[in-house]
């Protein structure tokens, strides 16, 4: 197959353009180009930009989903958690149009919208079910039994949602700068049991995680 006539070809491309000049401003042209494939081939895959735009997200939130094992128990589910959070943010790095304009987004493409809010669905269950698995593995500590899984599952998926939008702290030049994996490592470290600290102290420095 000769080059850019592929799906994922043309969907990296677009991920290129939208990141250099914005979705909005960026034609099927322009992605054909930068693809090195015929608009013809292009609309033959993707009829509409949005067609595009949901494709690229789709493949976004099924590698994300990939990750989510309930096969594992402690430090094994530890270790995939502060991975994932890891990979949260080299997403945001990967596709900053997509995250940097998400309200915008989710506004303009009602289809989108509901898609991405399934994929949010199914990520918060996730983490709930992790940390009610690690309060039973003893990593966590049972005052965060009742209602604490649930709680730390939406702020995280609240604090991935929004890191890097215009308007979060983390774009605010007057306070200090904290990376999302250090943040949400932080944040779950308070509830891990004092037994486990020192192990999960250690699994954070395996992840990339700096203390």
């Amino acid at each position: 197959m000769a080059r850019g006539e592929g799906r994922s070809n043309i969907c990296e491309a677009a991920v290129r353009l939208f990141n250099e000049q914005g979705y909005d401003s960026v034609s099927l042209r322009q992605i054909a180009a930068e693809a090195g494939t015929t608009i013809g081939n292009l609309t033959y895959h993707f009829r509409r930009k949005e067609d595009l735009l949901a494709a690229i997200l789709t493949d976004l939130h099924q590698g994300f989903s990939g990750g989510l094992d309930r096969s594992l128990r402690g430090r094994d589910l530890v270790a995939r958690l502060l991975e994932l959070f890891v990979e949260n943010e080299a997403n945001h790095a990967r596709y900053p149009f997509y995250f940097e304009n998400l309200s915008q987004i989710m506004t303009s493409f009602p289809s989108i919208k509901a898609e991405n809010d399934a994929f949010v669905r199914d990520l918060y269950e996730y983490y709930r079910w992790a940390f009610g698995q690690l309060v039973r593995d003893g990593w966590l500590s049972h005052k965060a039994d009742g209602g604490t899984p649930s709680a730390l599952a939406y702020v995280l998926i609240a604090m991935q949602s929004g890191w890097v939008q215009a308007s979060s702290p983390y774009r605010n030049e007057l306070l200090p700068t904290i990376a999302l994996p250090k943040a949400a490592a932080t944040l779950l470290r308070t509830h891990v049991a004092d037994a486990m600290l020192a192990e999960y102290d250690e699994a954070c420095v395996e992840a990339g995680i700096a203390g």
